[in-house]
Parts: structure tokens; C-alpha cells; sequence
């Protein structure tokens, strides 16, 4: 009997500690997936934020085109609106000349 109680108590003792070494063993795991996880995220992270700064230039570029063109499109419409002056004098003195023969 006494063999018994030793050997089932070996066996307790055995089976506790494969447990706890399963259990720490599960536990790195975890950590490294975990680890490797976060990674991944933190990488994904980076690459939204590059493009996000891409994007951000490319539409700065993009107001600053239409700044721009907004500008010479001002300068267009004077440049008609003197033009328009210029032909309207002309009509006139056209019509007169016309009225004289």
C-alpha cells in the first residue's frame, strides 16, 4: 500500500508540473503571436500614415493648382473686359466712319 501512495503521489506531483510547463509554454506562445500580432498592426499603422501624408500633399498640390488657375482666370476676365472696351470703341468709330460715306 505504501508503494501505492508513492507512486500515485509521484504521479500528482509529475502531472502538476507538466501542467505548469504546458501552461508557461502556452503563455510564450501567446506573447510571441501577441508580439508578432502587434507588429503586423503597428507596420499597417505606419503604411495608412504614409499614405494618409501622400494624400495630404497631394491634395495641398491640388489647391495650390487651383489657387493658381483661379488667378489666371482673373486675369483672363480683365483681360476679355478691356478687350470687350476696346472692341466696343472700335464699333463705334466703325459706325461713324460708315455713317460719313
Amino acid at each position: 500500500m505504501d508503494y501505492l501512495n508513492f507512486i500515485l503521489t509521484v504521479l500528482t506531483i509529475v502531472t502538476c508540473v507538466l501542467t505548469i510547463l504546458t501552461f508557461a509554454n502556452g503563455k510564450n506562445k501567446d506573447s510571441k503571436t501577441s508580439g508578432l500580432q502587434m507588429g503586423a498592426m503597428s507596420q499597417k499603422i505606419d503604411d495608412i500614415d504614409e499614405r494618409t501624408e501622400k494624400i495630404y500633399q497631394d491634395v495641398s498640390g491640388i489647391r495650390n493648382a487651383n489657387t493658381e488657375i483661379g488667378k489666371n482666370l482673373a486675369s483672363v476676365q480683365a483681360d476679355v473686359k478691356s478687350a470687350h472696351k476696346r472692341i466696343d470703341t472700335l464699333e463705334v468709330r466703325l459706325q461713324r466712319v460708315i455713317d460719313r460715306r
